[in-house]
């Protein structure tokens, strides 16, 4: 698999394999507004702090001022924690400073540094200044943290998941234990997990039922393993990913399947992902589709682009934003009643 995330259809990482963060222009410095992964035993607040991650260990000597993010999505995560970013990495979807609209409250009246898509522009990240560089969601090479721990402390994922794969409850204790924010992350976190637990006790039906997040793209389609972010909210509302999806990904957080295969994705609930909201109606004429009892029994809904983007951004603003979304359709499709109406907006 290729070391770059794909710049469009990365939502569906697999999609682009033919392989699945903020202000610049002026701003001086980024304003702050259970454990982290690789926290050390230091006091809340405390520096300096040292964190473990895949790489070995960053200290960070004093409370970060100046953040850069290099993570394709770790800047919705600074920005609900309160921090605007001197820079950020664009993923995809040619939106204002790579901020979707479940974070424009939060960015305000920020202007990030734009840093790129592909490669990581080390001129750039030098140019910034930086006190602190998050690259959670970056799968990051070896070599690339090399270099940007040469700029400055620079905090990788843990080494418990695959790249891409640290949920998002983690990802915020753990960036948050790098800002000196560890209350500001455990509220975050506490707060949206609340409301996932009362979505699940509301919905029995949701306990065990197999789901998968599938893709379909220039002909590619498949689905995310249990380690990608997407399939762990609906781990975390209920649902069951498939050990099978593991076995297949191997080391990855998808897999392709041909038309043959289909039945691999044919669970007790599908939710259909696209990087454009065109993917649903060639989605809708996949050959082999109305095979599946997903089909026949009104088991699926359908992500247009914007909340396709909220689920695979998966942070507190975006799962904020996408759980008024999916939720309705999760209810109606897990039934697996035919006459059950699934939301209009999903179907």
């Amino acid at each position: 698999m290729t070391r770059n995330r794909p710049s469009l259809y990365v939502i569906a990482a697999a999609a682009l394999i033919s392989a699945p963060l903020f202000a610049g222009g002026g701003a001086e410095e980024s304003a702050p507004a259970e454990s982290a992964p690789g926290a050390a035993a230091e006091d809340p607040g405390a520096f300096p702090r040292t964190i473990e991650h895949k790489f070995g260990a960053v200290t960070i000597p004093e409370q970060p001022k100046r953040v850069v993010s290099v993570g394709y999505k770790d800047h919705d995560t600074l920005l609900a924690l309160g921090v605007i970013p001197l820079g950020v990495r664009d993923w995809y979807g040619d939106q204002p400073y790579a901020t979707w609209p479940w974070a424009q409250d939060e960015l305000g009246d920020g202007t990030p540094e734009i840093i790129g898509a592909g490669e990581l522009d080390m001129e750039a990240i030098v140019a910034l200044n930086p006190d602190l560089i998050v690259g959670i969601s970056s799968g990051m090479s070896a070599k690339e943290y090399g270099l940007l721990s040469r700029i400055a402390p620079t905090l990788a994922q843990s080494d418990e998941y695959n790249d891409y794969g640290t949920p998002w409850d983690e990802e915020t204790l753990f960036i948050g234990r790098a800002l000196g924010l560890d209350d500001k992350a455990e509220t975050v976190v506490s707060n949206l997990k609340d409301r996932m637990r009362r979505i699940k006790a509301d919905n029995p039906a949701f306990a065990g039922a197999d789901a998968a997040v599938a893709f379909l793209f220039q002909n590619n389609r498949g689905a995310y393993a249990s380690q990608d972010s997407r399939s762990h909210i609906l781990s975390q509302l209920g649902f069951k990913i498939p050990e099978r999806y593991d076995e297949i990904s191997g080391d990855s957080f998808y897999f392709s399947i041909s038309d043959e295969l289909l039945e691999l994705l044919d669970t007790d609930v599908i939710v259909w992902v696209t990087a454009i909201d065109e993917g649903i109606k060639e989605i809708k004429e996949m050959p082999l589709r109305d095979t599946m009892r997903a089909y026949r029994e009104g088991r699926e809904i359908f992500l247009d682009s914007l909340a396709s983007a909220a689920l695979s951004f998966a942070s507190p603003l975006s799962l904020s934003y996408a759980l008024d979304i999916i939720v309705p359709g999760l209810i109606a499709a897990v039934d697996g009643d035919p006459t059950t109406e699934i939301p209009e907006n999903l179907r």
